[in-house]
Parts: structure tokens; C-alpha cells; sequence
């Protein structure tokens, strides 16, 4: 290129510099590569149109147009007095419409692959291919950089009237156009202070969102993935829109603003959010601007309060003043509107756009004819932009939708669903039923019915006590206990159990009360769960290889329930030699779990147990700094059993428990299999701690079904032989978050052996949702689901006003059903709140979990972390404050601060540090140990972090 080629030299606007530096980054390969096509019918002149399109790049200087910048503190712009055209021409006459549609799709991909070198003239090309029905399609490809969709029209209006003018043979008449020139230097004239200070108010306060988050997409995207959807609306939605903007005096592109601001709102769960709001930015005092060519517009924040106890109409009105506001400070760079917003720190101001596109070129679509019988029908236009997200917005006679999204990181399913939800929320606006912002519902009638289906019901079942009952005298020899030499049938275990209810009812214990039992993991332990059963008590279980200090927390705990809440506890505590070694000297009478004579005992009810009466209580982390007691019912109990005859293949036939007793995962492993006539086999403590004993343990005994943590499955497929495991039928993993990396091992190992994922906390009765995990599973992008709702469930994710959230938005997992305890036992638990009812149906009862997760379109939930500070250790609810509780109750500890570290979905870990002053000699290891004991219960595998200063 010599001096002599060139016309004109100048800078780029700052929205140019920003477009070239994104395209030169090759972060988003294709982004601002812009194709536009169109069908013609009837006899084209090819010669002609060539020659209009090669005229108007005569005309306007943008098209002639290179950026250089190599060496450069800041780029320019050079235009060229001539360039040729790039013109190429397909001819697919002989072509099946099959193979024209596959050809036209390849020549979309290659020539976004070709894209354009930007320091070469010109950024422009145009392709015409001939199809068979007297068609010929046009498409033209330009970089962003170059122009806008208004200056697009421009073009092919001119080139239309060029062409006309060609054909007839006369003078096109054209005006000669204002240069782009004009505009590069009217924005450089701006004040940029009075801008700066304009948009320092305007986002006072502000904090950027990030960009919608669906979930990824399963499967990678890959080039030839769309990235554009198209909805077009209902002729009387837009009627209705048009009917109500005129009514409330605020423009259709402020109803359009408020549709996008609201399902922002409802997909990041903030009520201050901003998006960028495409303006035309043809300035008034520009004569001739409207016929400009080149950049003009601009995409400042627009910032939005949704209020939902706003009306629409009024919010509406107050939107469209903000947008007033900011016209005059519109053309403020964005990177000075950047610096603006102290909140920023480094974040993108916005993720998500939302274009109205004032001169669209769908309006082309009413031009009839270019010359004679030539019409142009079938007009699309491709954007690629550098935001994950944008909305565009094309008015005409048929008013559309364009959604432009990232394939790699949004699947096009939740592309289509975010174009309905548009569509929804513009509908609700217009609705003058509806009093507020709150009111307004964006999901689909097909969305609602999955987030807000209804439990099922599994049939009718026998509380625990009386199917045991039955099970002494039909199962009478069948194998119930096995605990090393301990070998119980069904028939024993109902003589033990019969007579230890019955020594518990000489005490005077039965409905009502409460019976603590302090053991270790063993056969007895069993037993003595299933005699205060029996008794017509409900147990609360704990570990007595706990903290004794943790241990008075609990029963102090059951005693303040009690008198609170007006229940029973029994005076008597159940132990086995480790409890009552902790307990001797500490605590109420207590009764030696095997003290009771082998003979049965006069067992008998005072009335019949009803599904209402409190069958356990199950202690978790609390985040007062003490434990806090579930209580849950026979019913409770009764409905998770027969969910799992529902959902599982086979009852348990050999069942090995692993869980420390005394957790919820106990509750399942015990009842599960002897509910249903198998045979519980329990595992020495620590076992878990050796991998190759408890492969061993399991193949000695042919364990069927087998419940633990991921990552102790994950051990032990790792370090143990496959036919060591090859009794299993059954592997279920609970507790903390399964990685692809569990399935793929699994099914490498075992591939005939079920795997299972199971969701679900103490307050629902162990479990909640649950799916059958499959190979394929360990290659998808998305990861593992915890599954869809159990049978006797309710699962939904809300946000925070209690609606449901639209599929595959994050939001708190809510638990509805017969497995939702009644309330913690202690009615001064300060989490009672968690237990409350749906939004939507004031009768059910629903446990606010605490968890986040999102549910995806065929149902099923992913976990997604917590929404506080709970932490999960090796499968252990742990709340950082029931630790710092525990450390500043020692009278040298003046504070203590608790924090997760390496805390995932997965599992986690607690460090602490706590501010001591002189502690004795091994006071500190003590404090420590007490912790690591509370958190890391035996079955652990591994301790927490730890650190003092």
C-alpha cells in the first residue's frame, strides 16, 4: 500500500479499540464477524448487483477501511481510495435441495473460518450462489469493527436503489454520504470528565454479576454448533405489548429492557443488576447521522432496580427515565464507564446485552422488488458476539427474537428456554391482573410441571417394630445380625429385643419418650435401636467415640427438648461397655444393652404405635456453636424405607454397615436391610481406615449391597483386587459429591455391579433423591447428578422469595413429603426456621436444606455446594461455628475462627485458628484433638486441616 492509495487517516472510537482488541486476543475466534443473507426470486442481473454492491463500497469510507497498529501506542484506521470487492460465485443449479442445504451450512462455517485479516482492505465480502426454483442466494460477510445493523441497512438499501438504477439505466440520484470521519471526531470533542462523573452515580454502589449460569453444556461445543436462536412472537402479544406501551406512555424498547432486566433478576437471584443496552448513537447535532456509515452505536450499562413489590407500569415508567438519563452520556467510552464503577475490581461491568434494533434489517423485508419481479424473501442475519449473551431485538411486521449465545459454555436446549421465558415475562408485563413485579411467572407450563412435580406414592407399609415383629415368626431362622462371633437370627433378635423393651417399659418407658443410647458401632447397638422401638420410645444414638464434652452437649440438649417442647425423656440411658466406661459417674441411670435376660419379656404397647409418633432423633453440626437434634417420626421412617423398595432393583439380601452409629447414614444401613428380611452384616471400627481388611470383610461375608462415602469406594477400588469385590450387586455412595472419576473406575472394574448416588440430609430421613449412575456418565462435561426425587419426595429448587428457579438455575434445595421431619427436637434451635411450607401449598411441609443445586430438564438435581458456611468433612456435617464454640468455651481462648479450605462440591476440609493465650503444656494439642474428635468421628478416613496462631 503507498501513500498514493491512501485517502484518509484517523483513530478509532474507543468502541472500535475494543472490538480490534478483542478480535486480536483470539479468545472468542469468530467473535464480531457478522454474515448477512438473503434469497432472490425472480432474474437477477448478476453483472448489475455486482456493480451496486462495488458502488457502495465506492461510496462510504468504512468499507474501505484497514486498522493498523503495530508499533503503535494506539491504533488508527486507514481508508483506502479503491479497493475491489471480493466477489464469489457458487453455482449449485445440478445440486438436491438436501445437498444444497449441507453445502450452504459448510460455506456458513468456512467463511466465518476464513474471517478477515483487519490491516487488510477491504473488511467486506460478498458471495452469490445460484439454486435451483429460479433462486439465488446473497450473502454478505463484514467485520463488526467496520459497521452496525443500522449502517447495514443503509448499505443494502443503497446497493437495492443502485441496482434499480443500473437496470433502467439511469443515475442512482444517491446524496453524497456524511463521512465516518465526522463521527470519530465528534466523539473525541465529548467531555469525558462530565461522562466519568455521570457514570460514577450512576453505579455508585455497584457490584457486576456474572453471566447467566445453566450448567455447562454436556458435550463440548463444536464449530459447527449454532449460536443464534430465533422466536418469533404472536402477532396479538405483540398487539398487546404496543396497546400497553402507548398506555403507560414508556416505548416498546422499555418493555423490552424490563422483560431481559427481569429474568436477569430471576437468573443470578440479585434485585441490582445492569446489562448493556444497545443505543442507536446517531446524535441529533450530526446532520446527516442517520444516513452515517460505520460504528456508531454503543452499549452502555443500563442499571436496574427490581423492586418486586413494584407494579409493572410504574417500575416500567422509572426504567424509561433511567434510560433518559444516560442518553446524554451514552457515548462515554466503556472502558471510561468501567473506571467509573468501583465495584468492578477487575470484572466485567456486564455479561449479557440486550440490542433493540431501531433500523433492523428485517424490515428489508417489505421492500417487494429490487427491478421487474425480483423480490427478496428468506432474509437472516448471523452475529457472533464477544458477551456470553445477547438479546436482539428485530421490530417489524413480524417482530423477533435473536438470541446470539457462547455454545461452549450455554447448551442450546437452555437457549430456547431463556427465548420462552422472554416471551413469558413480556406477556406478564402487559397482564393488568397483575399487581407486582413478583407476581410475574417466566417459567413454561412444560418448565412447571417439572420443578414443581408432585411426590409419589410407594403404597402403604408397617412401621419398623411391627414388620420385625412379623419377621421373628416367618423368618424365624433367617440370619438377621452378624457382628464377628455375634450371629442373631430374626428369631433371636426378637427375643433380645423383647426382652430389653421390655426391661425399658418397667422403667416406665414407652410412647413419648426419648431413649439416649451411647455405644460404639456394633450387633448390640442394633439391638438396642430396635427395642426402644419396640418399646414404643423413639432413640436418639449416640457415638461413644465422641468428645464426652460433645456428648453432655447432646443430652443436655435432649433434656432442654423435653422441657421446651413438653416430650418425655426417658431417665435412663442404654449403653454398651464404651458408653458406659465414658458415662460412669456423668450421667442418669444407665442400663447395660446386654444386661436384659435372653428370654422374651412381656413386650406390649399401650396402644398401637401411630405414624405420627417420634421414632428417632438424629444429631448434626449446629450453627449456634451446639448440636441440634432432628425428630423424626414413624411415618418419616416408614415412607424412606418403602421409597427404597420403589427405587432399588432388590431388597438388600447381605448389607454391610460402615457408617458410624450415631450418624443419619446409620439409620438407612440398619433399617434397610432388616425392614425388608436381609441380613446386616456390621463392620468392625476403623475397618475402614484398612482397605484390603474390608475387601476382605466383604468377600468373606458376600456382602450384596454396600453403602460408604465416594471416596472410600473410590480407595478401594484402587488398592483392592475386582474379585474380591465380586459378591456385589450394589453400591450405593452418599455423604459427599461422586466425580466422574468414581464412575469411570467403577465401571472399569465392575461393570455388573449397580452404582448408585444418593442426596439427601438427616432432616428427610437420609435420603431425598437418588439416580442410577451409568459409564457414560464419567465422560459428561456436566457431572454427576444426585438424581431425581425419591418416590415419597419433593424436590424443588427455590430462590429466595420461594419460587421455583427456572431450569438449570441455581438456588436452594427445598425437601417436601412424608420424609420431611416434624422439627429439630429442641423447639429453641435457632435452624427451626429451615422447617417451613410451600410457597404454593401453605399444607405441605418443606425443609430449606441449605444446599445449592440446580435441576436439569429431564429432572434430575445437581449439587452445587452450600449457600453458608457448613462444611462436609469425610461425609460429616460440620458447622464452623459449633467448633469456634467449642474452642472459646476454654478460658484461654479469647477468639476462634473457623474457615473452609479446599471446599468444593466435594469434600472439605476446616482449618482453625484460634488467638490462646499461655496455655498449659499440651493444652493446645488437647483443644485440637477434642476438635478433630468431633469432626472426624471413627469411620473417618482422614483428619482436616488444622492450624493455631
Amino acid at each position: 500500500m503507498t501513500n498514493d492509495s491512501i485517502q484518509a487517516i484517523y483513530p478509532l472510537t474507543a468502541l472500535q479499540e475494543g472490538l480490534l482488541l478483542h478480535t486480536l486476543d483470539g479468545k472468542r475466534p469468530g467473535a464480531y464477524f457478522e454474515q448477512y443473507c438473503c434469497d432472490f426470486h425472480g432474474e437477477l442481473a448478476l453483472a448489475n448487483l455486482q456493480w451496486a454492491w462495488q458502488s457502495a463500497c465506492d461510496r462510504h469510507d468504512v468499507l474501505r477501511t484497514l486498522f493498523t497498529w503495530d508499533g503503535r501506542d494506539r491504533p488508527l484506521q486507514i481508508v483506502r481510495k479503491r479497493v475491489d470487492l471480493p466477489w464469489i460465485e457458487h453455482d449449485w443449479l445440478r445440486m438436491a435441495p438436501e445437498e444444497q442445504e449441507r453445502r450452504w451450512q459448510d460455506l456458513l462455517r468456512a467463511d466465518r473460518a476464513r474471517g478477515f485479516v483487519l490491516d487488510e482492505a477491504p473488511l467486506l465480502r460478498v458471495s452469490v450462489i445460484s439454486l435451483n426454483s429460479g433462486r439465488m442466494r446473497l450473502l454478505v460477510s463484514f467485520h463488526h469493527v467496520l459497521m452496525d445493523a443500522w449502517s447495514l441497512q443503509i448499505v443494502l438499501d443503497e446497493v437495492a436503489h443502485l441496482y434499480r438504477a443500473r437496470c433502467s439505466g439511469v443515475p442512482s440520484g444517491l446524496p453524497a454520504p456524511r463521512p465516518f470521519a465526522d463521527f470519530v471526531a465528534w466523539t473525541a470533542a465529548q467531555d469525558r470528565e462530565q461522562g466519568m462523573a455521570f457514570w460514577r452515580s450512576a453505579l455508585s454502589g455497584y457490584v457486576p454479576l456474572p453471566a447467566p449460569d445453566f450448567g455447562r453444556p454436556v458435550t463440548a461445543a463444536q464449530p459447527e454448533d449454532t449460536n443464534t436462536l430465533r422466536l418469533d412472537l404472536d402477532h396479538t402479544l405483540v398487539a398487546r405489548l404496543e396497546a400497553f406501551a402507548r398506555r403507560q406512555q414508556v416505548t416498546l424498547a422499555c418493555c423490552f429492557a424490563g422483560a431481559w432486566a427481569l429474568l436477569m433478576a430471576r437468573y443470578s437471584g440479585a434485585a441490582d443488576l445492569a446489562f448493556g443496552f444497545t443505543s442507536a448513537g446517531r446524535p441529533t447535532e450530526l446532520e446527516g447521522g442517520e444516513r452515517m456509515v460505520g460504528l456508531l452505536m454503543n452499549t452502555p450499562p443500563l442499571r436496574v432496580w427490581v423492586d418486586p413489590a413494584q407494579t409493572p407500569a410504574e417500575w416500567l415508567r422509572g426504567l424509561q427515565l433511567a434510560q433518559l438519563r444516560m442518553r446524554d452520556f451514552e457515548h462515554t467510552p466503556l472502558v471510561d464507564i468501567q473506571r467509573a464503577c468501583d465495584g468492578c475490581a477487575g470484572q466485567a461491568l456486564f455479561e449479557t446485552v440486550l440490542v433493540f434494533e431501531n433500523a433492523p434489517v428485517a424490515k428489508a423485508n417489505t421492500n417487494t422488488g429490487l427491478a421487474g419481479q425480483l423480490s427478496v424473501r428468506d432474509q437472516a442475519y448471523f452475529a457472533y458476539s464477544n458477551y456470553p449473551l445477547a438479546m436482539i431485538v428485530i421490530p417489524g411486521p413480524q417482530l423477533s427474537l435473536r438470541l446470539v449465545f457462547d455454545p461452549g459454555r450455554y447448551a442450546e436446549p437452555a437457549m430456547r428456554r431463556v427465548l420462552r421465558h422472554m416471551e413469558r415475562a413480556l406477556s406478564a408485563l402487559c397482564d393488568t391482573a397483575l399487581s407486582r413485579l413478583g407476581e410475574i411467572d417466566i417459567l413454561s407450563p412444560d418448565e412447571q410441571a417439572i420443578v414443581a412435580a408432585p411426590e409419589r406414592d410407594p403404597g402403604r407399609g408397617r412401621p419398623v417394630p411391627e414388620a420385625l415383629h412379623a419377621h421373628g415368626s416367618a423368618l424365624a431362622d433367617a440370619l438377621a445380625v452378624v457382628d464377628g462371633a455375634l450371629r442373631l437370627s430374626y428369631a433371636d433378635l426378637a427375643r433380645r429385643t423383647d426382652a430389653l423393651a421390655g426391661q425399658l417399659q418397667a422403667h416406665g418407658i414407652g410412647p413419648g419418650h426419648c431413649v439416649p443410647i451411647c455405644a460404639s458401632r456394633s450387633g448390640m447397638a442394633v439391638v438396642a435401636m430396635l427395642a426402644v422401638l419396640k418399646s414404643g420410645a423413639a432413640h436418639a444414638v449416640i457415638d461413644a467415640g465422641l468428645p464426652l464434652p460433645r456428648i453432655k452437649d447432646m443430652l443436655a440438649d435432649l433434656a432442654a427438648g423435653a422441657r421446651a417442647g413438653g416430650r418425655l425423656i426417658a431417665d435412663r440411658i442404654l449403653v454398651d461397655a464404651a458408653g458406659a466406661q465414658l458415662l460412669d459417674g456423668q450421667a442418669n441411670a444407665l442400663i447395660a444393652i446386654d444386661s436384659a435376660s435372653r428370654k422374651a419379656a412381656a413386650c406390649t404397647l399401650s396402644r398401637p404405635l401411630d405414624g405420627e409418633d417420634l421414632a428417632y432423633v438424629i444429631y448434626t453440626s449446629g450453627s449456634t456453636g451446639a448440636p441440634k437434634g432432628v425428630a423424626l417420626s414413624h411415618r418419616n421412617l416408614t415412607a424412606s424405607l418403602l421409597a427404597r423398595a420403589a427405587f432399588y432393583p432388590s431388597a438388600p439380601q447381605r448389607f454391610l454397615l460402615l457408617s458410624a452409629i450415631g450418624t443419619d447414614s446409620t439409620i438407612a444401613g440398619v433399617y434397610w436391610p432388616l425392614y425388608f428380611g436381609g441380613t446386616l452384616v456390621v463392620a468392625p471400627e476403623r475397618i475402614e481406615q484398612n482397605p484390603l481388611a474390608l475387601a476382605k470383610l466383604i468377600d468373606s461375608q458376600r456382602i450384596s449391597h454396600l453403602l460408604c462415602l465416594p471416596s472410600l469406594w473410590e480407595a478401594l477400588l484402587e488398592q483392592v483386587p475386582a474379585d474380591t469385590l465380586s459378591s456385589l450387586r450394589c453400591v450405593v455412595v452418599a455423604g459427599e459429591a461422586c466425580s466422574p472419576a468414581v464412575v469411570a473406575a467403577h465401571f472399569s472394574r465392575l461393570p455388573t455391579v449397580g452404582l448408585y448416588n444418593e442426596y439427601g440430609p438427616a432432616e428427610a430421613a437420609v435420603w431425598a433423591t437418588a439416580t442410577a449412575l451409568e459409564a457414560a456418565t464419567a465422560v459428561r462435561a456436566a457431572g454427576v447428578s444426585i438424581g431425581c426425587a425419591i418416590a415419597t419426595a419433593r424436590v424443588h429448587v427455590l430462590d429466595a422469595d420461594g419460587r421455583p428457579c427456572p431450569l438449570g438455575i441455581a438456588g436452594e434445595l427445598c425437601i417436601g413429603g412424608a420424609g420431611v421431619a416434624r422439627a429439630y427436637w429442641n423447639p429453641d434451635t435457632p435452624d427451626q426456621t429451615r422447617f417451613t411450607t410451600l410457597p404454593w401449598q401453605p399444607d405441605a411441609r418443606m425443609y430449606r436444606s441449605g444446599d445449592r443445586a440446580r435441576q436439569r430438564p429431564d429432572g434430575a438435581f445437581e449439587f452445587l455446594g452450600r449457600i453458608d458456611n457448613q462444611v462436609k468433612i469425610r461425609g460429616y456435617r460440620v458447622e464452623p461455628e459449633e467448633i469456634e464454640g467449642i474452642l472459646v468455651r476454654h478460658p484461654d481462648v479469647r477468639e476462634a475462627v473457623v474457615v473452609a479450605v479446599n471446599q468444593s462440591v466435594g469434600d472439605g476440609q476446616a482449618a482453625l485458628h484460634a488467638a490462646l493465650s499461655a496455655l498449659p503444656e499440651g493444652e493446645a494439642e488437647r483443644l485440637l484433638a477434642q476438635v478433630e474428635a468431633m469432626t472426624q468421628p471413627p469411620a473417618s478416613q482422614a483428619s482436616g486441616a488444622r492450624s493455631l496462631s
